[in-house]
């Protein structure tokens, strides 16, 4: 079995057809996970001054419109049926698209100067088809986010799976992921560590006194190697 990079002997989720438990976004959830990942892409798009962003498996699209939708002309938006039809009777700016990275034919087109993909790779059975779909829709000058939970920091670093959330198939740790993300012709511009969750008062506290570390979330900044296409 293939391990993307994660140490012999982990053991991943998956159904008893080899695929992944199928993962839905919920209207809490929305607002809560990931927050600091689409922060941080709000800075780099503020930054670069994007004009158009693509997010790969936006879910509910909530941290996308409030975020980054503020720093750019368009927001284009993949995820699959459920969360599509909410975005589209919730959110009034956006294109909010049905697609399925594994197909050959995807419902979306064009380059884009900011992708996201935020906490979706570990949900995939062949997380490749994730990576061929980003490169699918970058060019050279594409900046691209994606963040996922560092397992060390989540589970220990002796774990080897499965982990008990049974729609997160694999997870890996820091140099793992850096080196699946680079051998998938990605250039990494930087690596580090985020919140995946918003935390209530006391923990958030336990944070400034450095007696607790929150950041178990870990993201990459990267774009396309020079030779990727």
């Amino acid at each position: 079995m293939h391990q993307y990079f994660i140490k012999n002997g982990y053991r991943c989720n998956l159904d008893q057809g080899g695929k992944a438990h199928q993962y839905e976004d919920c209207e809490s959830n929305s607002s809560i996970y990931q927050v600091d990942t689409y922060k941080y892409a709000a800075r780099i798009a503020k930054t670069n001054r994007v004009r158009n962003v693509l997010d790969v498996g936006c879910g509910y699209g909530t941290k996308l419109v409030k975020y980054i939708y503020p720093h750019c002309r368009q927001i284009t938006d993949i995820d699959q049926h459920h969360s599509i039809s909410w975005c589209r009777t919730n959110h009034p700016v956006g294109q909010w698209i049905e697609d399925d990275i594994e197909s050959d034919a995807p419902n979306v087109t064009g380059i884009f100067d900011l992708i996201i993909s935020s906490d979706v790779v570990e949900h995939l059975a062949t997380p490749y088809s994730l990576m061929n779909y980003i490169k699918m829709h970058s060019s050279s000058e594409t900046l691209i986010v994606i963040s996922t939970p560092e397992r060390d920091k989540t589970r220990g670093k002796y774990s080897l799976g499965p982990h008990p959330n049974v729609t997160h198939v694999r997870e890996w740790n820091k140099d793992e992921f850096n080196s699946y993300v680079s051998s998938r012709e990605f250039e990494i511009l930087e690596y580090l560590l985020v919140r995946d969750y918003l935390r209530p008062i006391p923990d958030r506290i336990k944070d400034m006194l450095l007696m607790y570390d929150s950041k178990k979330c870990q993201l990459v900044l990267c774009k396309l190697a020079t030779m990727a296409k």
